[in-house]
């Protein structure tokens, strides 16, 4: 069995602070030190990364468990690690519902 587990960095915070603070790393992965951080465009980080709130972290999680991915590897600190394995949790609940529901 293939198994697809790719790097996801987290960051809990309002929006605009939490994708801020991705773009510096950005920036040093795509080697374009003349580029302006704040030239990164916000969906370049969305692209790889879950930030935000609760709540947008829980919703733009949910389209990475539909992808087919079999788990994440996440970098973050002690209260967003807390915050995942509950939208983890919540999802691997909901999808447990839907299938018996299916059958």
């Amino acid at each position: 069995m293939l198994r697809i587990k790719p790097d996801m960095p987290v960051f809990l915070g309002t929006g605009t602070e939490s994708t801020v603070r991705m773009k510096p790393g950005i920036v040093l992965y795509v080697g374009a030190w003349g580029t302006k951080i704040s030239t990164v465009p916000d969906e370049c980080v969305d692209s790889g990364a879950l930030t935000g709130t609760r709540d947008r972290i829980a919703e733009r999680y949910k389209a990475w468990a539909d992808s087919g991915v079999t788990g994440l590897t996440i970098s973050t600190n002690s209260e967003a690690i807390r915050n995942m394995a509950g939208v983890a949790r919540l999802e691997r609940t909901n999808l447990n519902l839907s299938r018996h529901a299916d059958h």
